[in-house]
């Protein structure tokens, strides 16, 4: 948890396959994050993991992915990829 959390001038970041989990307020007070690349397509992020309004967000992951039900449930713009 809280990872980034108050790195208000982090415009995008994008999570390795190996990363499990974004856990709770993971990305508290980002306002200026406008993409998250997750390469995981079973990277579990918790509801809370961006609890304040990230403004313009995008999150790209592999279709299908926990990412893809994440950004859906949010409300949050999605892009999938295609998987090597």
């Amino acid at each position: 948890p809280w990872t980034f959390a108050a790195c208000v001038s982090l415009p995008a970041i994008a999570l390795p396959e190996k990363v499990g989990r974004v856990g709770d307020n993971a990305f508290f007070l980002c306002q200026s994050l406008e993409d998250i690349v997750v390469f995981g397509k079973h990277t579990d992020i918790t509801p809370s993991a961006m609890p304040d309004a990230c403004y313009d967000l995008t999150i790209t992951a592999p279709k299908g992915s926990a990412a893809e039900s994440f950004a859906a449930n949010a409300g949050i713009t999605f892009e999938p990829f295609e998987e090597n």
